[in-house]
């Protein structure tokens, strides 16, 4: 209506969440500034009414421009540092989670303190980290409170972080203590966001259902109770403030893919997996802000309604868990990999166990472990596929495969990846074949063999025989020290 331009600056952390969320409202842009080791970046948050593929995604000056961050260990590497600084410590009222963290933190500046660190450690352990004494036994083995404290930096809301979550931060401070390896250089940097438990009981509450969670948690009620209010969940509506916290964490992340996991307090605990029974939901974080919010809160609700899955129910009732309190948190997480033309995966991913229980040759030891691995995203090492096979790798004996004849090889090996289509904004499940022959891949050659079977007879139709493959992990399990390092 002025027909003028107009700028301000606010600084982080001096504003609570609720000023910032009106200002959100009514800027038509907003960016965050800040310097990176001498470098400009600058990451858009919201463009009304503009829109470009990248647009959202943080942006380093280079050469008098500016040049966005296309790969997600480098987009990690350069936001982690924010975290110190990031709106999400805004000044609020403070109750007493507040002033616990407000006391470990003077605690930390005291170099003397010994004593009350590890004290701290087990204060802040059993408000954020569980009740499991042999979890928290570990935990006051391997975390530090400069380690909970980070946590806090990164938790929206309040209560605990969840079993798949402290699994996750277990394992890596496990690994970090481990003098065979520097593990600290053989990691990707992690920059995941917890949702506290707290958040799944303000949910219920915000939306009037906590009479029928009581109702369900009756003998009565169990399943049949779970069944509307799991309906009802799908469509319930957050607190203001908890709002913003997603917001934030949304636009810390821009439009780098995000995986929503299910945590919950009984989740990979000792002796109860939940393995399948809870929902994960990969956020491709393409479109809008305002379409990438919705898209993350729908997600949220689902994990939080799957909750009242009927396999999941059964599973708590056979276990004896029926009555144990059972609060849903999330563990959210940049999805590893590189934007490879319109899709987006990583050139391998997979999963590790420390035990093989498929030994198929005689002197193969099940201790040695094994992994699953695969090309693109790590679902389909995860999740069994009919008729497409994952390499699977004896860490004792990598080279060695289950089948022996060329014929088996190709047979058994992928044939399709799982990726994320950022022109579609979806996921995907693509032929390998299509994938490969688009020249996506960096070191196509660890992940491949020629097969000289098809070659042949494309040479015998007269067609090129460049896309020949099979994908066999041969060459990265025996010309680098990736299976050693995994052992």
């Amino acid at each position: 209506e002025l027909n003028t331009v107009a700028y301000f600056a606010i600084l982080r952390s001096r504003h609570s969440f609720k000023t910032v969320a009106r200002i959100r409202e009514t800027t038509q842009v907003l960016l965050d500034v800040y310097n990176n080791s001498g470098k400009i970046c600058v990451h858009p948050l919201k463009a009304w009414k503009r829109y470009t593929p990248t647009m959202f995604l943080p942006h380093i000056m280079e050469g008098g421009k500016f040049v966005p961050i296309l790969n997600s260990a480098d987009a990690a590497s350069i936001l982690h540092f924010m975290t110190d600084k990031n709106t999400t410590s805004g000044v609020r009222n403070l109750d007493y989670w507040d002033r616990i963290f407000l006391k470990a933190g003077s605690i930390l500046e005291n170099p003397d303190a010994l004593q009350e660190k590890q004290d701290m450690v087990e204060t802040l352990s059993r408000v954020m980290i569980g009740r499991e004494k042999r979890i928290l036994a570990l935990v006051k083995e391997y975390f530090t409170l400069e380690d909970l404290v980070e946590i806090k930096k990164r938790l929206i809301g309040t209560g605990f972080i969840g079993g798949k979550s402290v699994g996750m931060l277990l394992a890596r401070n496990i690994l970090r203590k481990d003098p065979a390896l520097d593990w600290q250089a053989e990691l990707e940097m992690h920059d995941s966001f917890y949702i506290g438990s707290d958040i799944f009981y303000s949910y219920m509450v915000q939306n009037g259902w906590w009479k029928l969670l009581m109702a369900q948690k009756t003998d009565e009620g169990y399943f049949e109770v779970a069944r509307e209010l799991k309906s009802k969940m799908l469509h319930g509506v957050f607190p203001d403030e908890i709002k913003e916290q997603f917001q934030l964490m949304l636009e810390y992340y821009g439009q780098a893919p995000i995986i929503v996991r299910s945590s919950s307090l009984l989740e990979d605990a000792f002796g109860n997996a939940f393995a399948g029974k809870y929902e994960s939901y990969f956020c491709i974080s393409q479109g809008t802000p305002e379409e990438r919010y919705r898209h993350f809160e729908e997600a949220v609700r689902k994990i939080f309604a799957s909750t009242m899955n009927e396999d999941a129910l059964t599973y708590r009732l056979q276990r004896g868990m029926a009555n144990q309190d059972e609060q849903m948190a999330l563990l959210v997480q940049r999805v590893s990999g590189s934007h490879r033309g319109e899709y987006f995966f990583p050139g391998l991913a997979g999963v590790g166990l420390s035990y093989n229980t498929f030994v198929w040759q005689k002197g193969m030891d099940p201790k040695a472990g094994m992994l699953r691995i695969v090309f693109g995203l790590g679902t389909r090492a995860v999740n069994r596929v009919e008729n497409d096979y994952p390499r699977i790798v004896a860490l004792d004996a990598p080279l060695v495969k289950p089948y022996a004849k060329q014929a088996d090889i190709k047979r058994f090996s992928q044939h399709e990846a799982d990726v994320l289509n950022l022109r579609d904004n979806e996921f995907q499940t693509l032929p390998t074949a299509k994938l490969l022959s688009e020249d996506l891949v960096e070191h196509l050659d660890l992940i491949v063999e020629h097969d000289t079977a098809a070659a042949d007879y494309l040479r015998s139709v007269g067609r090129d025989t460049k896309d020949a493959w099979i994908i066999t992990f041969d060459e990265l399990l025996s010309a680098t020290p990736f299976a050693k390092t995994m052992s």
